[in-house]
């Protein structure tokens, strides 16, 4: 199974949990439009948790 079939899997708290852990990793790492991108789908998430 495919990381992205594993992910699409799990509840969406736990989605805004990974890429708001992954975005503060990478602008730790100071590549800041990846962690704009993760930000971003954390958001996503936190938005589909809140509609469903």
């Amino acid at each position: 199974m495919e990381w992205k079939e594993l992910f699409n899997k799990l509840p969406a708290a736990e989605k805004v949990r990974i890429c708001e852990t992954e975005a503060k990793r990478q602008y730790a790492l100071k590549n800041f439009e990846v962690a704009s991108q993760f930000r971003k789908l954390a958001e996503e998430a936190k938005q589909n948790a809140s509609n469903n």
